[in-house]
C-alpha cells in the first residue's frame, strides 16, 4: 500500500494511506465540484488523510498553485 506513485498531470509523487477500495469509494461519493480538476481530487485526498504527497517532486510552479484551486 504504500508503493511510491506519481500523479499523472503535475508529476507529483504520492503514497497511499488507505487501501485502493476506499480511495476509489471516497473520490466517487466527492460531490462534482470537488472532482473538476486533479489538483481538487488530490487535495481531498490528502485533506482526508487518504494519501501523503511528496512535494518535492512536484513538476508545477510555485506561481501557479493558487490558479489550480
Amino acid at each position: 500500500m504504500s508503493r511510491e506513485r506519481y500523479i499523472k498531470y503535475g508529476g507529483v509523487a504520492f503514497k497511499a494511506k488507505a487501501d485502493p477500495k476506499k480511495i476509489n469509494d471516497f473520490v466517487r461519493d466527492l460531490p462534482p465540484e470537488k472532482k473538476l480538476s486533479m489538483y481538487g481530487v488530490v487535495s481531498e485526498l490528502k485533506k482526508h488523510g487518504l494519501i501523503e504527497t511528496e512535494p518535492k517532486y512536484s513538476s508545477i510552479d510555485d506561481e501557479v498553485i493558487p490558479f489550480m484551486e
